[in-house]
């Protein structure tokens, strides 16, 4: 089957942006310019991906998420952008403030099955582990470990989706990264079951 994406006629999709086929984009989805996207990820109405946010594969991603948003300096004078970005917000005024260089990380990294829920804004920068879960209307501002689930403003871990043994395993195994063919007939309601055959048929 020819890789196909369910892109919506409302959603919008930056330059230099990789959609890794099969992506779905809901509603009007905007994916900023420079995001990579991994297959199978559903990213739903009303969410930003911000330059630069990469995601792997199998993401959820719930309605109207700030992923990676800019964010404003807090040791300036002004947290103001007419300090440094004042030619796109008030172009006619270009000459009455000197602009200073903010500088800003370059990336937001978004691991494999993970699952943001609505309304979540995640500060620019961070990385998102594999197999983490965001609570919805959480403010991520720290890197979330693979398997945490987190929540709150501002979003701590409230545990972990199994336990470390089970973990290991899942990182080890790097279920996302096998083919189509070899998830087939996988017992995904049992995770016991299901990392003792995908181990089996990572060996094959």
């Amino acid at each position: 089957m020819k890789d196909i994406n369910y892109i919506s006629k409302d959603a919008k999709i930056g330059k230099k942006t990789i959609l890794n086929a099969p992506v779905r984009l809901v509603g009007n989805a905007v994916v900023k310019h420079s995001c990579e996207v991994g297959s199978y990820t559903f990213i739903n109405s009303g969410t930003t991906l911000f330059p630069g946010t990469k995601m792997g594969k199998f993401c959820s991603i719930g309605k109207n998420c700030e992923l990676g948003a800019f964010d404003h300096p807090t040791t300036w004078l002004s947290s103001s952008a007419i300090q440094y970005n004042l030619k796109l917000h008030f172009p006619d005024y270009v000459d009455d403030f000197e602009q200073k260089k903010i500088v800003r990380p370059s990336e937001t990294i978004f691991g494999n099955d993970v699952w943001v829920g609505s309304l979540a804004i995640v500060k620019r920068g961070l990385t998102i582990g594999d197999g983490a879960i965001i609570a919805g209307g959480s403010v991520v501002v720290k890197d979330v470990p693979p398997y945490a689930i987190v929540g709150g403003v501002p979003a701590k871990v409230l545990k972990y989706r199994f336990d470390e043994e089970t973990i290991e395993r899942l990182k080890k195994v790097k279920w996302w990264d096998m083919s189509i063919s070899k998830l087939k007939d996988i017992s995904f309601d049992n995770i016991s079951e299901a990392l003792d055959q995908l181990e089996k048929r990572k060996e094959d």
